[in-house]
This record gives structure tokens, C-alpha cells and sequence, in this order.
């Protein structure tokens, strides 16, 4: 078919803009990633054309073309087959791996008949990509800084936009969440997301190729909210892709052929959930407890065992029916055409008559409050690792900007002790960390440690630990302590390079309702007030062995798989126990046991945000 079409200059007039495009707007890469990459090149060109000799495309050479094709007959195929059905026919080793393979010749008559197989008529060569941008003008600049501005607020649609001031490049990001509470109301409607979502995706690769080469770039994502579509990429034709997935959702069809695989595939991702890393189901496990919904993958899975495409094409229509749209409209766009663009894809959405959420149904999840002075373990079976998994986790309480930088501090000076200690020395695994949970609009303190330990003495070690570096804080003298408090103030004040990771942080404020956009500039005031004995008093009220009004949560990921060798109980390096004897409440019902608490309040915009000015 190629041969038969010829060179067709249009086609490489197509790669030639896209290289050139992506050469002129090549997002900044850190200095160690572009020197690797660039090394090799060196060997490969002449130095005054090693920059550019992979991207800059100058003459169209038909014959060159003509030539290639050539070479590529069926007499010069090479095929790989990887299947299990192959154990039996393969005889050969692989020397480092001890792969089994074989290598066999193609019969010659099934070259002859693939050579003389004929046309295909419903194989086509590519038509011409709608994608590809020839505009690349900055537009007017208004000087906003970095603060969003909410420039729509109606019953669907809050609308937040900020033009790029920072990478002046002609490229924009824009990212939906379409919210709805139907996900956590029942299993069966958060696996119906998840299956929509997987469904959806197939159906958009028909054209995901001409706009991934374009420089677009689309993703869909599940949540318990809903969807959320993210877009970016060089802004000319952005609209473009976002209609068409915008479009493609709320018009919903799957061929029943394809819902089958899919939907197949999803039942064993979530059967798969049983077999990943204990350190996972740790984490999991603690977003399980502390907030006030979450279905598991059992439960989906149950659920939709016998799910229908019908069943899932009625879940969609109700979906869409009642939506509200979260925007952020970030880049090299201007107000206007921001509005005009989210007008377009709300009209899509209202074409088949969808309608805003009431404000009692736009409420996120909520975080669990534990109580001062509470200790809470929670055990679950794991049957698949060897290792077993310990996290602890200190909750601070809900975000405010002293509380963060104050928790943030204690891991700034605890995370490099902590696996000094735990990983190098005692060796208890290599899976030691400590970091800061964020959730749902409050903040904790989380040390974890996957080992072949058992996790009742991973806990004490870390105990133990804890004992040693509450010690490490009285001593610690005030010229260490500023160190690490201006490692957190540098590591804080870094700022995005890349337009993506600046859409990220917005998009984080908007997500959670938190709509905390100057929250660096705030947190970093806190910060320089913090003294050392700010961090000691934080760390023995909320953390530390006696601490009154420590609020802890335990859980422990038990091992229940064959292990090769048992552990022996004695550590070398390991550091004298001294810590209290602890006698933690064990949760045996999690429904129970969430019912005794409060929560926090959820998250939810500001009353009063004025149209078209900053959020501040």
C-alpha cells in the first residue's frame, strides 16, 4: 500500500513542523538528565549539529524513501512470539538470565503467501493530522503572578484561570473534574467509573496518536468524585482535543467485543490488588480508616462481576445528568478564550441535558479526628510476600500554616536519622521511610517499614527510634537545627521548572478546595519564626512516647506467605530499648469504630470568591 502510494511530501512536511515545533519549545530538562542524553549524540554527529541533527528535518529525499521500501519484504521479517504455550518448543538457554527460547526459520511458503496476500480495503494510509498547531504567537499578557482568578461561576462550570507569566511559551494546560457524589454511594457505581474510565481511553485511540506526535497530550482519570480530564500541550489546537474527549464521554458507546476484554482486564487488576506490596496495602489500609468512605476492591469487585454493557451505558447517562465542572484553564491563553473554550464543552454536556449538583451533594470526603492521647492498631493478612509492613502514623490535625511547616520540620530532621538507622544499621528492610500525609484538609507524621520482621517488632524498633531522636532534638544544637530549616526553606521556595508542575500545584489548591494559591509565600513566613524549641515541644506533645495529646494510628501488614528463612530477633546495630510499654486499642470493626469519632469538616470553597480578580 505504501509502495503503491509513493512518497507523499505532505507526510513529511507533517514531521518536519513536528520537529521543528518540538525543538523550538523543548521543555527545560535538569542539567544531569539533558548531559546524559546528549553525550552519546556527540559520538554520532558533528559537533556544530549535535543540538539539533535529531530534530531538524532539511530536504525531502523520495528516493531515499523509495529505497528503504525496498527492504521491506516478508523475506526479511523477523517475528517474536512470547507465550506460555511456547515451554514446550523451545531448546535453547539465554547465557545471563536463563531465559528459554528457540530460534526457527519461516517456511518458505508462508513467505510466498504473504507476499502475495493482496490489499486489505479496510487498511488506509493515514489522512492528515488535525492536531498539529502553525500557530505559535504569545498572547497579550495580563500580570496576574501566579494567583488564579475564578472567571466563571455558574451552576455547572467554577472556572479558574491564570495566564503564564513565567515560561512564556505557547502552550497551555487545561483540566476538568467532572464531580459527582454517585461513586460513593455504592461499589458497584465506583467500579462502573473505574470501568468507564478504561473504556473510554480505548475508544479515544483512534486519535490519541496524531495528537500525542502533535505535542498534546490527554489523560483520563478515576476517582471517588468522578473523572478528571487533564489536556496539555501547545494551545492552538488544544480545544481541539478537549471537545472530542469531552464529546466522545458524554456520548457514550463501547462495542461489546471490546467492553468484554476490558472489562475483564479491570477484574483482574482489582483481583490483582491482594498481591501488591505490603508497604501498599499499608498505606491503603490507613486511608481506609480515616476517611469516612472507601470501597475496597473486593467490594467492587463483587460487585461488577456481572456488570453488563447496557448496565454501564445507563450508569453513564445518569453520570453525566448531574455534574459539576472543577476548571483549571492555565498557559498561553487569554480570559476570553478560556471562557469560550470551557462554553463549548459545558454546551456538549448540556446538549444531553445535564444539570449542576445541589450544594449539599458537592461535599468531599472527610478525615477521621482521633482523639488526644489515642493509640490505635490495626492488623490485616497478607498472603502473598514474605514481607510483612509497619506504618505509624502521628496526626497533626487539620492545615493551618504553622501545623504544616511544623510537621513538615520534624521530617525534614528525622527522615535521613530514621533510615540511617532503621535501614542501614539494623537493616530491618529496604523499604524505610518517613514522610508527610496529606488528606482531605489535615496533616500527620508517617513512619513506615516493610521488612521480613514481624510488624509487632518493626513497631518496636521504631519506638525505639523515636525515644533516640526525641534525645537527638534536646541536644541538637541551634546552628544544625538552622541548617535544616533552611534545607526545608530552599526545597519549599524551589520554583516549577516545567509549565506542567506549576498546572500541578494549582490544581492541587483547586482539587481540595483549599484554594491556598500563595500558600509557599505563607508557609515560608512560618517557617522563619520556627525555633528549635518550637520543633522539641511540637515533637514531645504529639509524637513522643509521653506524648498527652499524641494522636496515633498503627497498622500492621502481616506476612501469612511460605518465608525461605526466618528472621532472627537480635539486631546488632539495634538501639537499647527504653520506650514505655504501649497498650494500643485494637480496631476489630472499622464501621464501629468510625462511628465513635467526629471527622473534620470537608473541604469546600469560600462563600464569597469575587469574579475576575485574584484569589488570595
Amino acid at each position: 500500500m505504501v509502495r503503491s502510494a509513493g512518497p507523499q511530501q505532505w507526510v513529511w512536511e507533517e514531521l518536519r513542523s513536528i520537529e521543528a515545533m518540538n525543538f523550538r519549545f523543548k521543555d527545560q530538562q535538569p542539567p544531569e538528565i539533558y548531559t546524559c542524553n546528549l553525550t552519546p549524540k556527540m559520538l554520532l554527529y558533528p559537533l556544530e549539529d549535535v543540538l539539533s541533527a535529531e530534530h531538524i528535518i532539511s530536504e525531502f529525499k523520495p528516493e531515499e524513501i523509495i529505497n528503504l521500501l525496498t527492504h521491506l519484504v516478508p523475506e526479511k521479517v523477523r517475528i517474536t512470539v512470547v507465550a506460555k504455550e511456547n515451554s514446550t518448543k523451545v531448546n535453547l538457554v539465554e547465557e545471563f538470565f536463563k531465559i528459554h527460547y528457540s530460534i526457527e526459520q519461516i517456511e518458505p511458503e508462508l513467505i510466498t503467501k504473504w507476499k502475495n496476500c493482496g490489499f486489505d480495503e479496510g487498511l488506509q494510509l493515514p489522512t492528515r493530522n488535525e492536531f498539529i498547531p502553525t500557530v505559535f504567537d504569545l498572547k497579550p499578557r495580563q500580570d496576574w503572578g501566579i494567583i488564579p482568578e475564578l472567571i466563571v461561576n455558574n451552576e455547572i462550570s467554577h472556572v479558574f484561570f491564570l495566564q503564564d507569566n513565567e515560561f512564556m511559551l505557547p502552550k497551555a494546560t487545561v483540566r476538568v473534574e467532572i464531580f459527582s457524589p454517585l461513586p460513593l454511594q455504592n461499589p458497584k457505581n465506583q467500579g462502573m467509573i473505574g470501568l468507564l474510565k478504561r473504556t473510554l481511553e480505548d475508544s479515544l485511540s483512534e486519535f490519541s496518536y496524531n495528537a500525542h506526535v502533535a505535542g498534546l497530550k490527554y489523560t483520563v482519570l478515576d476517582s471517588v468524585y468522578g473523572l478528571e480530564v487533564l489536556i496539555s500541550g501547545y494551545d492552538h489546537k488544544l480545544g481541539v482535543l478537549l471537545e472530542k474527549v469531552i464529546e466522545r464521554m458524554v456520548n457514550y458507546t463501547c462495542d461489546g467485543n471490546r467492553f468484554d476484554v476490558i472489562k475483564e482486564a479491570y477484574l483482574r487488576f482489582l483481583r490483582n490488588w491482594e498481591r501488591e506490596q505490603p508497604r501498599k496495602h499499608a498505606n491503603w489500609f490507613i486511608g481506609y480508616l480515616l476517611r469516612d468512605k472507601r470501597w475496597t476492591c473486593k467490594e467492587q469487585l463483587d460487585a461488577i462481576q456481572g456488570l453488563t454493557i447496557d448496565e454501564l451505558i445507563d450508569f453513564v447517562r445518569e453520570f453525566v445528568s448531574n455534574v459539576n465542572l472543577e476548571w483549571l484553564v492555565y498557559g498561553n491563553l487569554t480570559q476570553e478564550e478560556g471562557k469560550d473554550l470551557v462554553s463549548r464543552c459545558q454546551k456538549i454536556f448540556e446538549s444531553k441535558g445535564t444539570q449542576g449538583l445541589p450544594k449539599e451533594q458537592e461535599l468531599r470526603l472527610r478525615e477521621l479526628k482521633l482523639q488526644a492521647g489515642s493509640d490505635y492498631l490495626y492488623t490485616s493478612d497478607h498472603l502473598t510476600h514474605s514481607d510483612s509492613c509497619t506504618t505509624v502514623l502521628f496526626q497533626s490535625g487539620a492545615e493551618e500554616p504553622r501545623a504544616n511547616v511544623l510537621v513538615e520540620l520534624i521530617d525534614q530532621l528525622a527522615n535521613e536519622s530514621c533510615y540511617t538507622q532503621l535501614r542501614t544499621k539494623e537493616q530491618l528492610g529496604y523499604t524505610v521511610w518517613t514522610t508527610v500525609r496529606k488528606s482531605n484538609g489535615t496533616r500527620g507524621f508517617q513512619i513506615l517499614v516493610q521488612s521480613a520482621y514481624e510488624p509487632s517488632y518493626l513497631e518496636c524498633r521504631i519506638d525505639c527510634y523515636l525515644e533516640t531522636f526525641h534525645e537527638t532534638l534536646q541536644e541538637m544544637s541551634n546552628e544544625d537545627f538552622l541548617q535544616h530549616r533552611n534545607a526545608l526553606a530552599i526545597h519549599k521556595a524551589e520554583k516549577p521548572k516545567e509549565q506542567g508542575v506549576r498546572a500541578d500545584h494549582l490544581w492541587s489548591e483547586i482539587s481540595t478546595k483549599q484554594l491556598r494559591f500563595n500558600r509557599v509565600e505563607e508557609e515560608l513566613k512560618e517557617l522563619e519564626k520556627v525555633t528549635l524549641s518550637d520543633a522539641l515541644q511540637y515533637f514531645e506533645e504529639l509524637i513522643g512516647p509521653t506524648a498527652a495529646k499524641r494522636k496515633r494510628l498503627n497498622v500492621h501488614i502481616i506476612s501469612k506467605a511460605p518465608k525461605k528463612k526466618q528472621k532472627k530477633i537480635q539486631i546488632e546495630n539495634a538501639i537499647p530499648s527504653k520506650v514505655i510499654e504501649r497498650d494500643p486499642c485494637k480496631i476489630e470493626d472499622v464501621c464501629n469504630w468510625k462511628a465513635e469519632h467526629e471527622f473534620y469538616p470537608a473541604a469546600e470553597f469560600p462563600t464569597k470568591i469575587e469574579l475576575n480578580q485574584p484569589i488570595i
